[in-house]
């Protein structure tokens, strides 16, 4: 389960004129940078520019992203879902936010910090939040299977919120998918209670708001900057509902075992810091359709490993279930292949046609778990 970077929708990507009036304060760091920097740094992508490597960042986002399912399973059986989350968070926000100054990213000012809250809030905390506390009941093949549902609740409230009619191939894929929503919630209704099952359901739904919302709201304009931010903002607000489910009680030192730890330390840099910075470079790289590709591979990766490694039952009808969703999903993504995508964080997930902010055409989050 897993939700910020700036794409333009028609033409080239932005440039600093477009992306200058998002920044409300000077940043003596960029300002001051070593020209030298920026040549290493032009030179190194222009070395990553090649099918190897792109291939390569396709099989990186995969893992990933569809790994952090099986692995949040395993944290979670000794630490719980919000203190794992807080810790989470803040780990990738500091290694974010180092990295992003040293690229030169701004610092993000008020109504920036303001706009990460609110869009963090719906995907980090309505997202992953949900997402993370049903799977302490919940396999994470059904989990990422049911999240996967994201790109046709974009295409559904972008409709609803916005006016944006879908085309009849995206109308197919919404009915596509919420009929293997529906078949998954009837095959996992039997063994899993209806709160975890709900929130499983409200979880995407969730994510794709805050999708909708991220091209109302101003965030900071680098990439990682904005990630970093939402992942910050988040982390008090996890502690807090950490403190409040009595999650800080049930925990000691010799409760937790070194396997856990190693999940969450996992979960943090690679799903969060290695896995966004993949799809970042990415969607530069490669056309919408080939990126986007991520949305119904990382389920398969989360079953697959979840079968493979952690004895998750797979059974015929959550076989179809997640095959329906799939189909559906891919429907809707490639319907809007020609469009660059308007994703949430962390969490990156195909938005549908989202109009965009004066100047800003598009901004991205992450989708895993």
């Amino acid at each position: 389960m897993h939700g910020t970077t700036l794409r333009c929708r028609n033409g080239p990507e932005p440039g600093p004129a477009d992306t200058a009036h998002l920044s409300e304060s000077p940043d003596p760091l960029r300002d001051s940078r070593p020209s030298s920097r920026r040549h290493a740094v032009s030179s190194l992508a222009n070395v990553w520019s090649t099918p190897t490597a792109r291939g390569l960042g396709l099989v990186v986002l995969y893992v990933s992203w569809g790994s952090t399912y099986p692995v949040m399973k395993v944290a979670l059986r000794t630490i719980p879902p919000f203190l794992l989350l807080t810790a989470r968070c803040l780990l990738a926000a500091l290694a974010l936010l180092l990295i992003a100054r040293l690229l030169g990213a701004s610092w993000p000012g008020r109504r920036q910090w303001l706009g990460s809250l609110v869009v963090g809030g719906l995907v980090l905390g309505g997202g992953h939040g949900l997402t993370a506390w049903a799977m302490v009941q919940a396999s994470g093949g059904l989990a990422a299977l049911l999240v996967s549902v994201v790109s046709v609740w974009l295409a559904v409230l972008s409709w609803i919120l916005l006016g944006r009619r879908p085309s009849r191939r995206t109308g197919l894929g919404l009915l596509t998918g919420l009929a293997g929503v529906a078949v998954l919630a009837g095959t996992a209704s039997a063994g899993l209670g209806w709160a975890p099952l709900l929130a499983l359901i409200v979880s995407p739904l969730a994510w794709a708001l805050g999708s909708v919302v991220s091209s109302r709201v101003r965030l900071p304009a680098e990439p990682l900057m904005a990630t970093a931010a939402q992942l910050l903002v988040l982390v008090p607000v996890f502690a807090l509902l950490a403190v409040a489910a009595g999650e800080p009680a049930r925990i000691t030192a010799a409760s937790l075992s070194g396997t856990s730890l190693t999940a969450l330390i996992y979960l943090a840099l690679v799903g969060y810091v290695i896995g966004f910075a993949a799809y970042t470079w990415l969607i530069r790289e490669l056309a919408l359709a080939t990126v986007g590709t991520y949305a119904y591979a990382n389920p398969l990766v989360a079953v697959g490993l979840g079968v493979l490694l952690l004895g998750e039952p797979l059974t015929g009808s959550m076989l179809l279930g997640g095959l329906v969703i799939l189909g559906g999903v891919a429907l809707v993504v490639w319907d809007r292949a020609p469009l660059a995508p308007a994703t949430v964080l962390t969490v990156p997930v195909p938005v549908v046609d989202v109009p965009p902010p004066p100047r800003v055409r598009d901004v991205a989050v992450a989708s895993e778990a």
